[in-house]
Order: C-alpha cells, then sequence, then structure tokens
C-alpha cells in the first residue's frame, strides 16, 4: 500500500525494532524496508539504539540529519540523548 503512494520518501519515527541486535534488525529490514519502493529514513528511538547505538550507526549511519527537496527543509534530531550519553530504553529518569 505505501509503495502504491508513490512518495519521495518514508520517515520512520523510532523504535522499529525492539533492540538492534542483528537479528532483529535484520528482520525489519527483510519484512518492511527492502520492500519500499522509496528512500526510508528513520529518527531513532531509544530501543533503535539499544543496546548499541554504535551498531545503529553502523547499520543505519548518522542519528540525525537534514536535507532539502525544493522548497521544502526537513531536520531529523536524535531525541535520545542526554549531554554526550544515549538514553537507555529502561531508565525511567
Amino acid at each position: 500500500m505505501i509503495n502504491s503512494h508513490k512518495t519521495q520518501f518514508f520517515v520512520g519515527l523510532g523504535d522499529i525494532f525492539y533492540t538492534n541486535q542483528l537479528n532483529q534488525v535484520q528482520e525489519f529490514l527483510q519484512a518492511f524496508a527492502y520492500k519500499l519502493e522509496t528512500p526510508f529514513f528513520n529518527v531513532p528511538g531509544n530501543h533503535d539504539l539499544y543496546p548499541d547505538p554504535v551498531r545503529y550507526r553502523d547499520l543505519f549511519g548518522k542519528t540525525y540529519f537534514d536535507f532539502q527537496i525544493g522548497n521544502e527543509y526537513f531536520i531529523f534530531l536524535n531525541t535520545n540523548r542526554r549531554g554526550n550519553a544515549t538514553i537507555h530504553p529502561l531508565d525511567e529518569s
């Protein structure tokens, strides 16, 4: 259904998998992302970055980015940071 809309891109709003263990990431990619006929962008949720934020960046790139299409400017921010630390998904504070 998403492909039938001929969109310019698709934005995931985080928590696209429960943890970023490779089996969960691969399952998501094969079941959804690879089937899209448009670029896929994700704004990472806390579960996307857990337990290894570096693994997420290695697989998906920067956790924040921006781009322009015509007169529209798109900004994607990683809201899972406090200073230099990434927020743990089970952190209640």
